[in-house]
């Protein structure tokens, strides 16, 4: 986002980027055709086709687009993207991961003070030091001390450093910690805020009012509205500004090249994009109501949840673009412990579809071959308590509802993607087995021929580092393998083949043995992908035989690895290109606020030792085991990951479900309601 003083006519250089112009009354919005949109201050939508009149000393800014609007208590906001990156292009359509937004007040000073700043990452201060900040703030937020015959003394009560007691019992904690951390962010002077100056004087009428209780609670309530405000604000653009939400303004990115062959819908261009959009990867749908309402399609961006590598490569003297992507569904969306299980709709928690893509040119025409799987947590009720590192599931609910929704998630899974594979890699014994031995029930009481079920104790298979018996799954499919096959379309109209179902994959997050044997699986898959195209040669050896090209599906795109392990920085290292291992831990970051554990054996998972350089440069070569820094990080992520779970993940839950429409949390005397 760049601060410039425009000519009035100025439109964007960058074929997808906006000029936003700041009036006195209104936010008027400019893009490459120009095209302009009116945003009143006042809450009106008004568009307009031709070139508009601007005053010469309006403010204007670059921006990359819209995502919508949010509504807080007191006001409503503009969210705009302020800083993105180019991560490649589909046939030629720019894709983008978004780095920042900016949520802008309908008012002109606060929102050029906003994008004045340019708003910076998040530095977050420790949480023995919020908490103090939490508690001072709670009691700035209450001009006078309420009687107790008025207000219980417990409304009131804040949880101390000391947390031994609130572990036990997480109901406590969870409510007072949603209200202190409404103060979190810092409080504006008086002399700064005209809102606040109201709440000054609502507090000074308390000792003259013949009602003191009405007043106290009056100023009690704005001033907690303005503390929500401003906590919504802060917590919507942190979870915008994390690199996990992506974008093409003018293609669609959340279907699966076979299922938008299957729409005939796909190549019209008189159908608006977000009319095409996969509504269960549509992250930002419920804040552009009010652009879908006034039928303001050209300005509406559909952005989804997920993370995209596109990799140009080369076999043989053979061309052709690698492509990674996962769309994280919105259905059941949150944090890990926050979203177990199923819902009553038949929607699971943590449902990921990735796609496997190469695109190559044969004879002058594209080829584009693609294969899906899909993973989603355990499609039954269950929870697990976020207050241990190693929690015991419980099923929850009756095996009426249970089987209900059971049955519901394999009927849309079946319509959506045909035969299901369901592949449950947890625990055979221990904690792990009480779900997954009622997995195994359940699929033998609904006997749907749609479904094939397979079990596979990873820890148990892998114990003592033994990743290479993952091989032992891979070749025991692989004649199922053959049966599901893959999409491959050539040209506009030619299809060789399309996919007739999924590996549906799952341990008990979803996330690190998931993403080890889904990129095993991708393995497979290329492999045999790779021949029939031509484009190798080694079908025994597969992608192993291409140590470049290896380095890409698992390592990374360094085009001289020798000079690179001598001389690549730190730094440098860390922004290196490594597609499966990248992809799982784009979607633990997602779930759990950590990267991926075992992502270490993803990046390294083969079974001889590839040379690449000198071997005193242990970091830059392969060995197909798991080293003692790799076991390491894991211990570390699992530390962070109980931190999370029980200190964090209760506001960025209770995010998630505003942006997307589910609750609005509502402030009451003494505490806060959920209201759907």
């Amino acid at each position: 986002m760049k601060l410039i003083d425009p000519e009035p006519s100025m439109i964007p250089k960058e074929n997808h980027m906006l000029w936003l112009h700041i009036l006195d009354d209104a936010f008027v919005l400019v893009n490459a055709n120009g095209h302009t949109l009116h945003i009143d201050f006042q809450g009106g939508i008004i568009t307009s086709k031709g070139p508009t009149d601007l005053p010469k000393d309006v403010r204007s800014y670059q921006i990359f687009g819209i995502l919508g609007f949010i509504e807080g208590f007191r006001e409503k906001y503009l969210v705009v993207i302020t800083q993105a990156q180019t991560l490649g292009r589909i046939f030629n359509h720019a894709v983008y991961v978004i780095e920042q937004v900016a949520c802008l007040n309908l008012d002109p000073r606060k929102a050029r003070e906003i994008l004045d700043e340019n708003i910076q990452t998040f530095n977050r201060s420790s949480d023995s030091e919020e908490e103090e900040e939490e508690e001072e703030e709670l009691k700035k937020a209450m001009p006078v001390k309420p009687p107790k015959q008025i207000v219980p003394a417990a409304s009131f009560s804040t949880p101390t450093t000391n947390s031994t007691r609130a572990r036990k019992h997480p109901p406590a904690p969870l409510a007072n910690r949603f209200r202190l951390s409404l103060t979190r962010s810092k409080r504006p002077t008086v002399e700064s805020s005209p809102t606040l100056k109201m709440s000054t004087s609502l507090t000074t009428l308390i000792s003259s009012s013949p009602a003191p209780s009405l007043d106290l609670f009056a100023s009690l309530a704005l001033q907690e509205e303005i503390t929500l405000d401003r906590k919504i604000v802060r917590q919507v653009t942190e979870l915008f500004s994390r690199s996990t939400f992506i974008y093409a303004p003018d293609y669609d990115i959340s279907n699966s090249f076979q299922r938008a062959y299957e729409d005939p819908d796909t190549n019209n261009k008189r159908i608006p994009l977000w009319q095409k959009t996969d509504r269960r990867f549509w992250w930002n749908e419920h804040m552009c109501r009010d652009f879908k309402a006034n039928n303001i399609d050209e300005w509406i961006i559909p952005v989804i949840q997920g993370t995209m590598q596109i990799e140009t490569c080369e076999i043989e003297g053979n061309q052709f673009e690698f492509i990674l992507v996962s769309r994280r569904s919105r259905e059941r969306a949150g944090m890990r412990y926050q979203r177990r299980g199923v819902n009553e709709r038949g929607e699971s928690a943590n449902f990921v579809e990735t796609e496997q893509i190469v695109i190559f040119n044969r004879d002058g025409e594209p080829h584009i071959a693609s294969f899906v799987q899909t993973r989603g947590s355990i499609p039954l009720f269950w929870s697990q308590s976020p207050y241990s590192l190693h929690p015991v599931p419980t099923l929850d609910r009756t095996v009426k509802e249970n089987n209900l929704a059971f049955e519901r998630h394999f009927a849309q899974q079946a319509k959506l993607y045909k035969h299901q594979f369901a592949i449950n890699l947890t625990e055979l014994t221990g904690r792990e087995a009480i779900v997954g031995a009622a997995f195994r029930r359940h699929v033998e009481q609904l006997a749907d021929p749609n479904i094939t079920y397979i079990e596979f104790d990873f820890h148990r298979e892998t114990k003592g580092m033994r990743f290479e018996n993952i091989s032992k799954l891979t070749t025991s499919l692989r004649s199922d393998l053959d049966r599901l096959a893959y999409f491959w379309q050539a040209g506009k109209n030619t299809i060789y083949c399309k996919q007739n179902g999924v590996f549906r994959t799952n341990c008990m997050d979803c996330l690190d043995r998931t993403n080890v044997v889904q990129s095993a699986f991708g393995r497979e898959v290329l492999n045999l992908q790779l021949m029939r195209f031509g484009i190798a040669e080694f079908h025994d050896e597969g992608i192993r035989y291409y140590n470049d090209f290896e380095r890409i599906f698992n390592h990374g795109t360094w085009s001289d690895w020798r000079e690179i392990c001598v001389s690549i920085s730190h730094a440098q290292l860390q922004y290196s290109i490594e597609v499966w291992a990248n992809n799982g831990d784009m979607i633990s970051r997602m779930y759990t606020g950590t990267s991926a554990l075992k992502g270490d054996f993803t990046r390294y998972m083969q079974k001889r030792k590839i040379w690449v350089g000198r071997a005193d440069h242990g970091q830059c070569f392969s060995t197909g085991k798991r080293n003692i820094t790799g076991m390491m990080n894991d211990a570390s992520n699992s530390l962070a990951r109980m931190y999370l779970n029980t200190v964090k993940d209760f506001w960025q839950q209770a995010t998630i479900d505003y942006v997307l429409g589910w609750y609005i949390y509502r402030w009451r005397p003494g505490m806060f309601l959920p209201l759907g």
